[in-house]
């Protein structure tokens, strides 16, 4: 276990850091702190529930070569797999190169909230032990899908449409992504700003690109209609998953919603970030009641809307004046996800499968 409490000590403690400590500090902090997440995710040694299912597709792309990557039901996923068995890399190079996606899109999301290493701190517990150590080609897509909310709140929505779809290739959940993008849209301001945006561009290139990025995401999309049909099935017409502990990671989600619903203006800066998070909450909610009948299905999508734990939890102590008070509601958040951590190493069903922490870099 104390590989675990090492990953989360280090942003703990960089969350009390003193927030005036000089560039070159907060650079070295942030690099060891990535370097070694990427180092224990990337090159662990059968750690992770689906550990033996990850080794055995990789090595069936191995034997056979580029056909069953294109066939995989994450086609991105299977190209990083060919590509990495060509290299000589193994499962550890198919591991490193996920892990480097979700960090990248981990980090660009704190980086972005006003107290980042807390933020770090509260991904910790499960979105980088759990989901990062344990759904490989799922926390790719996560990755992605975190730069594509950036994107999102930047109003830059080719990339976000382009980034959505590579999360789609590395993983079929990623299309709640496109939900949250979709559902933007919908709104009649930002349909006005992406129409001048479109035309501010000479020639109308600005709406071939839009559009054209559009028609790639839904290719992409019917690509991997009839897998998404399967999926959905197993959860909702068979029943034939169910989310142990689910519920409880939900409400981890559903805490931090009810709570931007109530003060989330003093939270964010613009109307715009205010419609997004918003809209993040309503999913949230949505799933509490989904989780009663499909848990399988609303752990899944929760598993996109973890963000808002850390936006919320992040931007919180920053509601308070008094520097005593905002070191005090750090340090509370902190506690509380540290406890997160202990009750999931200690009582979670499936903790065997992480402990203990292995890596080819141990003997």
């Amino acid at each position: 276990m104390a590989t675990y409490w090492v990953l989360f000590l280090l942003p703990f403690l960089g969350s009390l850091w003193p927030r005036n400590n000089s560039t070159l500090s907060k650079v070295l902090l942030w690099m060891g702190l990535v370097s070694t997440t990427l180092i224990l995710v990337g090159l662990r040694e059968k750690v992770g529930g689906d550990w033996i299912n990850y080794l055995e597709a990789y090595r069936r792309i191995e034997d056979q070569g580029l056909g069953p990557a294109l066939r995989n039901r994450s086609i991105g996923y299977g190209l990083i797999n060919w590509v990495s068995s060509l290299l000589g890399g193994g499962i550890y190079g198919v591991n490193l190169v996920c892990a480097s996606v979700f960090l990248s899109g981990l980090l660009a999301f704190c980086l972005r909230q006003p107290l980042p290493c807390l933020a770090w701190l509260v991904a910790t517990p499960y979105f980088i032990i759990v989901v990062a150590m344990g759904y490989t080609a799922q926390s790719a897509a996560l990755g992605v899908s975190m730069l594509a909310f950036i994107f999102i709140l930047e109003r830059r929505y080719v990339v976000s449409i382009v980034f959505i779809a590579i999360g789609v290739m590395l993983h079929k959940s990623a299309i709640i992504s496109a939900v949250l993008l979709v559902a933007m849209f919908l709104n009649k301001e930002t349909l006005v700003q992406v129409k001048k945006k479109a035309l501010s561009r000479s020639s109308g290139s600005g709406y071939l690109i839009l559009a054209g990025s559009m028609i790639l995401l839904l290719i992409i999309l019917v690509r991997q209609g009839p897998e998404m049909y399967q999926t959905l099935e197993y959860y909702v017409l068979r029943g034939q998953w169910e989310s142990g502990g689910g519920g409880i990671r939900i409400l981890m989600n559903t805490f931090p919603a009810i709570v931007f619903l109530i003060v989330g203006r003093r939270l964010v800066e613009s109307d715009h970030a205010l419609r997004f998070w918003r809209l993040v909450c309503l999913i949230t909610l949505l799933c509490a009641p989904l989780a009663l009948a499909y848990s399988t299905l609303a752990d899944r999508i929760s598993l996109y809307l973890i963000p808002l734990q850390l936006l919320v939890w992040s931007r919180a102590p920053t509601l308070f004046k008094d520097s005593v008070l905002v070191s005090g509601v750090t340090l509370f958040i902190g506690i509380g996800y540290g406890l997160v951590l202990w009750v999931w190493l200690t009582y979670a069903t499936h903790a065997y499968e992480w402990i203990p922490y292995s890596s080819i870099l141990l003997p």
